[in-house]
């Protein structure tokens, strides 16, 4: 069988190639300009054509952060997908398609979020895609809620923040963080490729099994005296009730589409202000710079998904592909640091 992974060198898609590439026939699919058997555009039909001939299995993990070419990238796939009779389409979606103000047992069949942010926005839009297309070949879109570990950035803000004094949370960091290790999500995109599945599109929620507090994953992260949680206001997107409002309309008004405009700009702006650790040594610069003697508090949609109130439910994907987590999230986190000082002795 050969499986071709697109993001081969981005956090879940570099990961899955580490773990399953040296005994599985694992093709890299790389995102370029060159003209060669497995370099695509996502805007280019032709070259996506090209890369998935012969290919059984495509991992879709890669995911344009300017939203321009994530709908026609995908379309494009799913049209060559079939074109080149691929068996199965293993598309990375999130939790962020669910409604964040959700309470209880969050499961595959809970509501959808009606927030307009561009993330939220756009995932939903390629879910159903999927599902409109109708491909002739079977599709598995996994859910992965809050992945942590070298390289994603969930873990990159953790450090980040643990450089600051002190972090305002909502609850006080008592909110629900479905965390889950980078292995774990990994190991599910494994068991999704050879399962046999009754639905055409199946949606798979994928999760850890420890419940612990946003305050619990900061303070996880932080290698010396940990940072001291406090509490923010109560408002969903920011402590100034001002742009909090601002919020309020991009999110949940059509006002929001002028915003969208500045998405590419905002990305530009938040890539400068946190380092980035898709090279994993680079974090070790993270963890050696200097304390931020000031306080921090999460803001937008992360500051909402900080007043989770709800618990992932994973028996759909145990069931259906026999997944369960490896590693608790003291496991994980301590597995996490032991890859940092095998970095550092490096």
């Amino acid at each position: 069988m050969k499986i071709a992974v697109t993001g081969s060198g981005g956090f879940l898609g570099s990961r899955f190639v580490d773990l399953y590439g040296k005994e599985n026939n694992v093709i890299k699919l790389k995102s370029g300009q060159e003209v060669d058997l497995y370099t695509y555009q996502l805007n280019n039909y032709k070259s996506i054509e090209r890369c998935l001939e012969d290919i059984d299995v495509l991992i879709h993990c890669a995911f344009d952060h300017t939203y321009k070419h994530n709908l026609i990238g995908l379309t494009n796939f799913i049209k060559a997908g079939e074109v080149q009779n691929i068996k199965r389409l293993v598309f990375l979606s999130t939790v962020s398609v669910y409604d964040p103000y959700f309470q209880g047992t969050l499961s595959e069949q809970s509501p959808y979020s009606k927030l307009r942010d561009p993330y939220t926005k756009e995932k939903i839009l390629l879910e159903s895609v999927i599902e409109g297309l109708k491909p002739s070949f079977e599709v598995v879109i996994l859910q992965p809620t809050i992945v942590y570990g070298l390289g994603g950035n969930w873990t990159q803000y953790a450090f980040n923040v643990c450089r600051h004094a002190s972090i305002s949370l909502p609850k006080e960091g008592a909110g629900i963080c479905n965390a889950v290790y980078v292995d774990d999500v990994v190991s599910a995109m494994y068991k999704s490729i050879n399962t046999s599945l009754t639905d055409k599109v199946t949606k798979l929620l994928i999760s850890g099994d420890s419940n612990i507090t946003w305050g619990e994953f900061y303070s996880s992260h932080c290698t010396t005296q940990g940072v001291d949680i406090a509490s923010c206001s109560d408002r969903d997107f920011h402590n100034n009730s001002m742009i909090n409002f601002i919020f309020i309309l991009w999110f949940t008004t059509p006002l929001g589409r002028l915003a969208d405009l500045m998405i590419a700009s905002i990305k530009k702006i938040r890539a400068r202000k946190y380092k980035s650790i898709k090279d994993t040594r680079s974090v070790i610069n993270i963890l050696n710079a200097p304390k931020i003697e000031s306080s921090i508090s999460p803001v937008g949609i992360t500051r909402l998904v900080h007043k989770s109130d709800f618990v992932v439910d994973i028996v759909k994907a145990e069931k259906l592909i026999g997944y369960k987590p490896n590693y608790t999230f003291k496991k994980g986190i301590n597995r996490m640091f032991k890859d940092i000082e095998r970095i550092k002795g490096e």
